[in-house]
C-alpha cells in the first residue's frame, strides 16, 4: 500500500527556537523508515545534512549548531529542517538568532 499518510509518518519539532548557538532537532517516526534530514536555507540550497539512513521507530534527536558542512558559523535568519522519511517530506522552521 505504500508511505503512511504525512500525519501517521513522523513529527518534527526544534528546541529552543529561535537559537543560539545550537537546536535540537526532534522526529518521531511510525515504523522504521529510511531517513535523510537536512538543513536548508530560504533559497531551498543546502546547508547541512545531519542524519542519514536507516531509522527504527520512536524518538530520535540530532542537533544543529548554526554551521554549514565546512564548519563556518552561517549568520541569522531563517532555516528550514527538512526530514525526507521513506516518500515523504516534512519540514520546520529554525530560526537562529546571532
Amino acid at each position: 500500500m505504500g508511505d503512511a499518510p504525512p500525519a501517521a509518518v513522523c513529527r518534527l519539532a526544534a528546541h529552543p527556537n529561535p537559537f543560539n548557538p545550537c537546536t535540537a532537532i526532534s522526529f518521531v517516526l511510525d515504523r522504521e523508515r529510511d531517513v535523510a534530514l537536512s538543513v536548508v536555507d530560504l533559497g531551498g540550497r543546502l546547508i547541512r545534512s545531519r542524519a542519514a539512513g536507516s531509522r527504527t521507530a520512536g524518538t530520535h534527536r540530532v542537533t544543529w549548531d548554526g554551521c554549514d558542512a565546512a564548519g563556518r558559523k552561517v549568520p541569522s535568519g531563517v532555516y528550514f529542517a527538512r526530514l525526507r522519511a521513506g516518500a515523504v517530506i516534512e519540514s520546520g522552521k529554525l530560526v537562529l538568532v546571532r
